[in-house]
């Protein structure tokens, strides 16, 4: 687990605003802390106020995985495996909506996973 700076946190939403064309965007950033780490959430408005059109994110989380990627490496950081190869995920993830679906029915969801 690592403690990162608020510095790389600012970094990375920079390079995240280029990468996917919201640089100038109104943003808001929440700082926190979660089970004893560092924690960031950032949302931009997608809306361009002069076009009044919403700003289009083709292939977004491919971007945001290479990014993910890039950052890791350059801080030197252990690389979740999922992360660095795909196919090396763990199969027993499961998400946030599979979560929520176990939670209304009152099982575990990577036991659920795990069953399938």
């Amino acid at each position: 687990m690592e403690n990162v700076p608020v510095e790389v946190f600012e970094d990375v939403i920079a390079r995240i605003e280029v990468k996917m064309g919201l640089a100038g965007q109104p943003r808001a950033i929440v700082f926190h802390e979660k089970q004893g780490r560092r924690h960031a959430h950032c949302v931009w408005s997608r809306i361009d106020a002069a076009k009044m059109k919403a700003i289009n994110l083709p292939h977004f989380k491919l971007k945001l995985t290479e990014l993910s990627r890039q950052i890791y490496l350059e801080q030197g950081w252990d690389m979740p495996r999922g992360l660095e190869d795909f196919a090396d995920r763990d199969p027993l993830d499961y998400s946030q909506a599979e979560a929520q679906q176990a939670q209304r029915v009152k099982r575990d969801a990577r036991a659920l996973k795990a069953m399938f």
